[in-house]
């Protein structure tokens, strides 16, 4: 009997990318791109599998996409403080989201935060970062994009309406 070789799927809808081949993360990166899949990790199959149901890949709340260990460069100098957010679980989420974004992102407790994460325009935190006038104010949003765009995204676009 000789080997039949199938041909090649039109579509690939996701590449799995297991959590022991992230040191290949660039080749498997590009290649995904060009064949159009969305990248997704070993333990976004897990959480369909649990949920039953597929959710986005590239939901950056939910971790699931595989990322480049060692964060995004553009935001290695960059500190954060979270005030005026709606729930302590909100709070909890961007501060995972900081880790993902840059391992050793510090969540400041003292007044040196260069970010201001700030859900509503209120509370000292808020106070504090308006008089010195050098802290960018922004909504989650902005972490959420930085993490989405796996690059440091403009503070401006994200700026906290009064």
């Amino acid at each position: 009997r000789e080997d039949v070789k199938k041909p090649p799927p039109e579509k690939i809808d996701y590449f799995v990318l297991a959590s022991s081949s992230y040191e290949n993360f660039d080749s498997i990166a590009k290649l995904a791109s060009q064949l159009n899949a969305a990248l997704v990790s070993d333990f976004w199959i897990e959480h369909v599998i649990e949920q039953n149901c597929v959710g986005d890949p590239n939901d950056v709340r939910i971790h699931h996409t595989p990322l480049p260990a060692g964060g995004i460069p553009a935001l290695a100098n960059v500190k954060i403080a979270i005030t005026a957010v709606k729930s302590r679980s909100a709070k909890d989420e961007i501060k995972a989201m900081a880790s993902v974004a840059y391992p050793t992102m510090e969540v400041c407790r003292d007044d040196t935060f260069t970010h201001l994460i700030a859900g509503e325009p209120r509370g000292k935190r808020y106070e504090a970062a308006t008089c010195r006038g050098d802290v960018h104010i922004v909504t989650p949003k902005w972490l959420e994009e930085c993490l989405r765009r796996w690059e440091r995204a403009p503070e401006e676009e994200f700026a906290l309406a009064v």
